[in-house]
């Protein structure tokens, strides 16, 4: 048995929680939280992990080649061309 809790949600979750739960999507309020914090946990250990090795490694290059680096305008260039072919996809 875990430990027990006493937790407070905003009226959009709790009532997201029990229809899920009336649903069957899980046996009870317990395991959907439990649920939802492993989810968070693993997610922040993923970043976490990208963080230091994939990061730091850009980070690391950039520091030593500034030609490296982009300006605002050519990031922005950039984000609409990945949206533009995102969008192309659909």
């Amino acid at each position: 048995m875990g430990k027990q809790l006493s937790i407070t949600l905003p009226n959009r979750l709790a009532d997201e929680l029990e229809q899920r739960v009336a649903a069957g999507a899980y046996a009870d309020r317990s395991e959907a939280v439990s649920d939802g914090l492993r989810e968070l946990f693993a997610r922040e250990e993923a970043l976490d992990t990208w963080l230091r090795s994939e990061a730091a490694l850009a980070y690391d290059e950039l520091r030593t080649d500034s030609a490296l680096a982009l300006d605002a305008s050519q990031v922005r260039a950039r984000i609409a061309a990945l949206h533009n072919r995102r969008m192309a996809e659909d």
